[in-house]
């Protein structure tokens, strides 16, 4: 990376925090949501490229300049996938609004590949004052919940549970007595387990009208949370009680892709390839975006048969 896209990720990272300070934004809260160290950061800010490491200046790293570039939504490579205002991304964002405005509690469920990470991405680029996001794997489990939450608050991370979540709930309650409007998500809630959804009952107790919880997951959330209700799991029917009403289930995806691939110049025939080979828009953007940067780069134009011999796709595709 040169320094002039060096210097131009700062200005942009300055002018981010200015247009956000209104909301609280700082450089310390700009560092958490970039997942930076403060020093870092703050060096950079003063318009130094190197750092002082083990008695010796070093170098910072592309990858720490790549990492503020997205957190504030600066496109340092030209992009081949812009969003589109899909029925399912304008629900989620109205959602996210109306949960961080008003503190109220919300679950989100849409089908696999409909762009709930990608537009909950963009909102908490958009707010990302006392916005805190999280996002479940399939390994997570309670203790790396609570890890997640008090890194993401900047809290200690040590003591029981109960203090722990204690805590968490203090702050959040802090930022808002304080004025502020937290919202606190959960991203691919259908990997949490039993004990991590007590905990979650728990925590909306303790932040009741002050921050909102949104979980948000595929079917498997939904069905997960019913399965345990029904089965009278401890806490569950509790849970299952709390989010009830502000369960919203987007709506479902447009198998035709329309607003995505009317964008592109593509012929009828590599249309209908796309929509053979697609089953979300996921997997549309897995297969489009590096398919036109590897166009540009070859400097080809991006058609069909470039498309086929990028991806070794026979004439005749049979789909299993």
């Amino acid at each position: 990376m040169n320094s002039e896209t060096k210097i131009k990720i700062i200005e942009a990272a300055k002018r981010y925090m200015d247009d956000h300070k209104h909301e609280g934004m700082s450089q310390i809260k700009l560092s958490a949501l970039a997942s930076l160290n403060n020093a870092y950061l703050n060096t950079l800010m003063n318009g130094k490229f190197s750092i002082g490491t083990g008695g010796k200046l070093s170098e910072i790293k592309d990858k720490v300049f790549i990492k503020l570039a997205d957190a504030i939504g600066f496109k340092i490579l030209k992009s081949y996938w812009e969003p589109v205002a899909t029925p399912e991304f304008k629900q989620t964002i109205v959602t996210l609004k109306e949960a961080k405005l008003s503190g109220r509690v919300a679950m989100l469920i849409g089908e696999t590949g409909c762009g709930k990470t990608f537009t909950t991405d963009k909102f908490v680029m958009q707010n990302p004052v006392h916005t805190f996001r999280v996002t479940a794997s399939a390994v997570y489990n309670l203790n790396d919940l609570l890890y997640d939450l008090l890194n993401k608050l900047g809290l200690e991370v040590n003591g029981t549970k109960a203090r722990r979540l204690a805590r968490v709930a203090n702050k959040l309650n802090d930022i808002s007595i304080s004025g502020g409007n937290p919202i606190l998500i959960i991203d691919e809630g259908e990997n949490l387990k039993q004990p991590a959804f007590q905990m979650v009952k728990a925590l909306y107790d303790g932040v009741k009208n002050h921050c909102s919880i949104v979980l948000i997951g595929t079917s498997q959330l939904y069905n997960k949370i019913e399965k345990m209700r029904i089965k009278n799991k401890e806490g569950m029917p509790q849970l299952a009680r709390r989010f009830k009403a502000g369960t919203i289930f987007l709506p479902e995806m447009d198998k035709s892709f329309k607003l995505f691939i009317e964008k592109y110049n593509f012929d009828s025939s590599f249309k209908k390839l796309l929509l053979e080979l697609c089953d979300n828009y996921g997997e549309l953007n897995d297969y489009i975006e590096p398919f036109l940067r590897e166009a540009d780069l070859r400097n080809e134009q991006p058609t069909e048969e470039l498309f086929r011999r990028m991806y070794h796709i026979p004439t005749r595709l049979r789909r299993a």
